[in-house]
């Protein structure tokens, strides 16, 4: 497999190559960036592992990932920026059933926002939130009991009707007004 980007928002990886993926955050709500890895044999890829060497990287994919023949899978890579305007890196580390492994390198830049509004989000695993001025949630805002949630804001964070949290869930709200002054 090796990777470029292409007009379809998808970026191509095909084994055997190591690239950068480039996920710039426009947003304080994560950043995400789909993989798509192409199969160009003819006989089944298994994705035993995937490897995340910086925390503000993360991926969504069921392990192990088998891919078909001639056939390709689509993996989302989340960038969670903790600060702003700090650029990170890390790799992303593939283990498949080869002698060989592909690592992609991932660079992100966080840019928070004036106001952030988080409506229609499930929760369910570490999430930083920030933005100069306030953050709004709801409707339809949940923190899973497997999540652990910081809200950041410079003056208010209003959780609006529809906003709701499982027992256990970690929601951890915060004002620093050194925020006001992006």
């Amino acid at each position: 497999m090796a990777y470029d980007f292409n007009k379809d928002g998808y970026e191509d990886i095909f084994l055997n190559n190591s690239k950068t993926l480039s996920c710039l955050e426009k947003e304080s709500d994560a950043n995400q960036c789909m993989l798509n890895l192409i199969n160009e044999g003819n006989s089944k890829l298994t994705i035993s592992s995937i490897e995340m060497s910086n925390p503000v990287f993360t991926y969504d994919a069921g392990l192990p990932l088998e891919i078909g023949p001639f056939s390709s899978a689509a993996i989302s890579v989340l960038f969670t920026p903790e600060t702003d305007d700090k650029v990170e890196t890390g790799t992303m580390k593939l283990n498949y059933n080869q002698p060989k492994q592909l690592t992609v390198n991932l660079t992100g830049q966080g840019v928070l926002p004036y106001d952030l509004y988080i409506i229609n989000k499930t929760m369910s695993f570490k999430r930083v939130f920030g933005a100069h001025h306030n953050i709004y949630t709801g409707p339809d805002f949940l923190v899973k009991n497997t999540a652990d949630v910081w809200l950041k804001a410079g003056n208010e964070i209003n959780l609006l009707p529809g906003s709701d949290t499982e027992y256990g869930a970690k929601l951890n709200v915060i004002i620093d007004s050194e925020l006001l002054n992006p």
